[in-house]
């Protein structure tokens, strides 16, 4: 298969789509695009989710679900699917959440992406 870029991928080769590093281009999101902003428009043609969730017939099924829908300008916040991640990370900010000072996070050793395999946290006032 050749690209449109004019990459060719031989018969049989893995192709490995590096989000992290798709999510965070420049040329797409601008100079800033490492920085978190929430409220940055997403460039015509692009998903607000970039390709965290796939795209076409492989999107994943509980993208709306995960990570909520976009709002139209007459969205009732009160009524809005901001999806169940938004949802678990603003109750764990109402209810204290604060990084464990006797418990460092630990990366996760095995995968070569940033992830975490343990990130203590401790809860309440």
């Amino acid at each position: 298969m050749t690209l449109r870029s004019g990459v060719h991928i031989p018969e049989g080769a893995t192709v490995v789509i590096d989000l992290q590093a798709l999510n965070r281009d420049p040329e797409l999101f601008g100079p800033d695009a490492a920085d978190f902003d929430p409220s940055r428009p997403a460039p015509p043609g692009v998903a607000p989710f970039g390709l965290s969730f796939g795209a076409g017939v492989h999107v994943c099924i509980g993208q709306d679900l995960a990570a909520g829908v976009v709002a139209r300008p007459d969205t009732d916040p009160s009524t809005h699917l901001h999806g169940l991640v938004t949802g678990a990370v603003q109750q764990l900010f109402r209810v204290g959440v604060r990084r464990d000072p006797d418990g460092p996070p630990q990366p996760d050793t095995a995968t070569a992406r940033p992830y975490w395999g343990r990130y203590p946290v401790l809860l309440g006032g």
